[in-house]
């Protein structure tokens, strides 16, 4: 009954707070913080948990039309639960503390996103791996509302442990017109200052266009491409363009 009163906006006793110390966490970070409970009328519970969990959900389309098949997967990467209090009990107005001390595991996942893409018959994939800490409190009373609060985080893995290097890519060949007239050479080039990046980096690019033939180029495009392996071994590439007058 506490979940209906909940969504009814019943019975509403306090409120739950997750406080971690940081926002992005390294695989095998200790991860600290407190849940916080603020208790408006006098509150009787039975339980009060802590969820921290990593969870894979990845989404995508088979076929058109009348015959197109949405399809979900998911996977818990970290599904931990810390008790934080059992038994019944009960509080008088005012806030409670709850420490928290989690060693997150070193072989975690980078946490990621990606949104409508397409690879072979699967369609609008989209896929992410996100990590959250939810406080769940079981408050008793037929028309009394459970506490729910939740704090995503992200956490990633750290840096690759080679040296850091210059990464640069470019190109040249002729320019035609009409696919028939040879106009002269065009060079293109882009570089990055660091071959190493974690998820969030903004990447500073540089691009260099070197124009020897007697045609205008009004603008260069570069792409960036990236790859990712899912859970159950849908490996997706995907590019990102942008361009340059």
């Amino acid at each position: 009954m506490g979940k209906v009163a909940k969504a009814l906006g019943l019975g509403v006793k306090g409120s739950l707070n997750v406080v971690l110390d940081r926002t992005h966490y390294i695989a095998g970070d200790l991860m600290q913080g407190s849940v916080v409970l603020s208790v408006t009328e006098p509150l009787d519970f039975t339980s009060l948990v802590l969820h921290i969990r990593g969870k894979e959900l990845v989404t995508w389309t088979e076929g058109g039309g009348q015959t197109a098949s949405v399809y979900l997967r998911e996977h818990f990467h970290l599904n931990e639960e810390i008790v934080l209090t059992a038994g019944q009990e009960s509080y008088q107005p005012g806030e409670y503390v709850y420490p928290i001390c989690f060693q997150l595991d070193g072989t975690l996942p980078d946490a990621f996103h990606i949104s409508n893409r397409n690879a072979g018959v699967m369609c609008r994939i989209d896929a992410s791996l996100s990590y959250s800490a939810t406080a769940v409190m079981t408050v008793k009373g037929s028309f009394a509302a459970d506490l729910e609060a939740k704090r995503p985080f992200v956490v990633q893995q750290p840096p690759v442990g080679h040296p850091v290097s210059a990464l640069e890519a470019s190109s040249s060949g002729d320019v035609h017109m009409l696919r028939m007239m040879n106009k002269g050479k065009c060079f293109v080039s882009a570089s990055l200052p660091s071959d190493v990046h974690v998820a969030g980096d903004t990447l500073l690019v540089q691009t260099k266009v070197q124009n020897d033939s007697s045609k205008k180029i009004p603008k260069a495009t570069f792409v960036s491409v990236g790859k990712i392996s899912l859970g159950f071994l849908l490996v997706k590439r995907w590019n990102k363009f942008w361009t340059s007058p």
